[in-house]
């Protein structure tokens, strides 16, 4: 995260953000996108007192539950988490992104057909929602499912996004099903899309990078 964000504190007198009332537009995105720096950051507390913030603004807004569930996940909260996703879908039953957050917080419960039906919602109101696609095969794959799972991945790959992610899980996919040619082909995709997004210096793609290796060290394919 860029160094330049500021502490919640900071940010309230920065953006002149009110002790009560709503705050301006600009603030409110300027706090969401602080919230998400510091959830990234792993300063969940910041996080979570930020995007407490504008729900006591303003407890109409889907998003801001929607985004401080996924920390309280983050956070092993899941309780809590769970709560906030069924706040945001009562308010806004249409947030694919809600639907998707809830679906991995029942398959880290080993919900798994829950799970796949919230994907299913999040991919109806948003077919454009790459994610949802590709934690919807994970957890087809969970499942054992890997006629499905690859299914997902291939869709996935048509909208021309995070496709480093989507090869390295059909890569494990196949490895899992025991195509291994396949596997180690996908694997080497995975390497080339994620060694490009790091040399963009893209956020994501070094921990996965690391594992794809791994899996390739597992079928002794590693140069």
């Amino acid at each position: 995260m860029d160094s330049s964000f500021l502490t919640s504190k900071q940010s309230e007198k920065k953006c002149n953000l009110p002790a009560s009332g709503h705050p301006e537009l600009n603030q409110v995105f300027f706090l969401r996108h602080l919230a998400l720096a510091e959830a990234q950051r792993q300063h969940y507390r910041d996080a979570l007192d930020i995007l407490g913030r504008l729900i006591e603004c303003s407890p109409d807004k889907a998003e801001d539950y929607s985004n401080r569930g996924l920390i309280y996940f983050r956070s092993g909260q899941f309780a809590k988490a769970l709560q906030d996703y069924n706040t945001a879908l009562r308010l806004n039953p249409r947030l694919d992104k809600a639907y998707n957050n809830r679906a991995n917080y029942y398959a880290a419960q080993g919900k798994l057909q829950k799970a796949i039906a919230d994907y299913d919602h999040a991919i109806d109101l948003n077919p454009y929602n790459v994610r949802a696609r590709l934690n919807q095969g994970i957890t087809y794959r969970d499942m054992k499912n890997y006629d499905a799972a690859i299914a997902c991945f291939d869709t996935a790959l048509i909208f021309g996004k995070l496709e480093g992610n989507i090869f390295a899980e059909r890569g494990r996919t196949y490895h899992l099903r025991g195509d291994w040619n396949c596997a180690i082909a996908d694997y080497h995709r995975a390497l080339n899309y994620l060694n490009r997004d790091r040399l963009l210096n893209k956020k994501s793609g070094g921990q996965l990078l690391s594992q794809v290796l791994r899996w390739l060290d597992e079928l002794g394919s590693l140069d």
